[in-house]
């Protein structure tokens, strides 16, 4: 019947304003209250207290302890770290904690932890919105509006950055190898493009290559005429003079020592940068929030254009300031000494003096990372040249080897 349609169109209008005023009152709470909006269950880590509006989230004594070991474990070299994300949650079983929900802990249940801001002290509300159709969709992260919860932070901004550092290179390096290993992807580069070089083979059971990307890239000019190496030869040649550097122990302490000032001098304004884009992405939101808030006040049209070009404006620098504060984020990461670097490289190098042929491929990836390894390949005509340096003084040599 004409009139059912009419009453379910009716109801379904109903039903959008309802979610509409639920959403624009949950939002108001956020920006009034300045803490998250409880709408379901609480991250690991957290508990709840008091009920409807009045509810708010608190830390759990022994949830948020087992949060810490997790970025501990994930970040740095303490206790055998840093661990795979299914190191983290066999290790969590063996000691016989289990998750809220299940008998033993998933690997994707801890990148959920891991990539959750609120443990380093922002919660972000109305990730979602609801189309006219009913539908909840996810919204873009620059429309996110992020509240400032210090009291709830349980790792500090570095140990998050760098977990977040971690988790992107660890995705890059599995998209680009997910059958062999590869010791150097990640690190080799082709001098004269520029471009990253991946391990790639031409069927099953061939010889591997470090072939440059310029292969696959027709917009991308090198100048190589040879833009491949075997994978053998180049990682025994750079995994040798890596090695070479850990043998002087004393040396290697001093050099450690200068890497360590070096970082720290770059740390500093990029510490203060980051503080201000972080400082004015805040103020960017709020201003978007508050011009959003303001359209439905004005009716003429032409006032609402000009809001709207503003915003638009406002979007266009969130968006750069989001990319140079993950940017900063990656560097700071990248460049933060843990307390205990010292005793890990000294650690792996005495096992590598050691017993050098036992030397595990996580063992080798490990030591390229903590020193940030670079190889620069170079075609000769007739020959290959890798030039390899890495944060270690005075530590960059050239490595010739045959073509062929």
């Amino acid at each position: 019947m004409i009139s059912d349609g009419i009453f379910a169109m009716l109801a379904h209008t109903e039903r959008l304003k309802i979610l509409d005023r639920t959403k624009n009152g949950r939002l108001k709470k956020a920006k009034d209250d300045k803490k998250p909006v409880m709408t379901g269950q609480v991250p690991y880590g957290y508990g709840r207290i008091g009920k409807s509006r009045d509810a708010e989230m608190i830390i759990d004594p022994f949830e948020s302890e087992i949060v810490k070991l997790i970025f501990r474990w994930y970040t740095t070299h303490e206790d055998g770290g840093p661990l795979s994300l299914m190191a983290i949650a066999k290790r969590l079983d063996e000691m016989g904690i289990k998750p809220r929900s299940s008998n033993v802990w998933q690997p994707n249940s801890i990148r959920m932890i891991l990539i959750n801001e609120t443990y380093a002290g922002i919660n972000y509300y109305a990730k979602t919105q609801i189309l006219k159709d009913g539908r909840q969709v996810p919204r873009p992260k620059e429309e996110w509006i992020p509240i400032d919860v210090p009291h709830l932070a349980l790792v500090d901004r570095a140990t998050f950055d760098a977990a977040q550092v971690r988790a992107r290179r660890n995705q890059e390096f599995a998209k680009r190898n997910r059958k062999h290993e590869y010791l150097l992807v990640g690190h080799i580069r082709c001098a004269s493009c520029k471009l990253a070089m991946y391990g790639f083979r031409k069927w099953d059971g061939a010889v591997p290559y470090y072939r440059c990307a310029s292969y696959n890239n027709k917009i991308a000019v090198c100048w190589h005429r040879k833009r491949s190496v075997k994978i053998e030869k180049a990682d025994k040649a750079v995994w040798e003079w890596l090695t070479s550097l850990l043998m002087d122990e004393e040396a290697l302490l001093a050099g450690v020592h200068d890497m360590s000032e070096k970082r720290e001098e770059e740390l500093e304004p990029k510490r203060e940068r980051y503080g201000y884009v972080v400082k004015i992405l805040n103020t960017t939101s709020e201003k978007i929030q508050r011009m959003v808030d303001e359209l439905a006040d004005f009716e003429g049209e032409t006032v609402k254009t000009a809001i709207k070009e503003k915003i638009r404006q406002l979007e266009s620098e969130q968006k750069l300031l989001l990319e140079e504060k993950e940017k900063l984020e990656e560097d700071l990461a990248k460049l933060e000494i843990s307390p205990n670097l010292e005793n890990r490289i000294l650690e792996i190098s005495a096992n590598v003096r050691g017993n050098l042929p036992a030397a595990t491929f996580e063992d080798m990836r490990d030591l390229l990372e903590l020193f940030q390894v670079k190889v620069l390949f170079h075609d000769l005509g007739d020959q290959i040249k890798l030039r390899v340096s890495c944060e270690l003084p005075n530590s960059e040599e050239d490595i010739v080897l045959s073509s062929s």
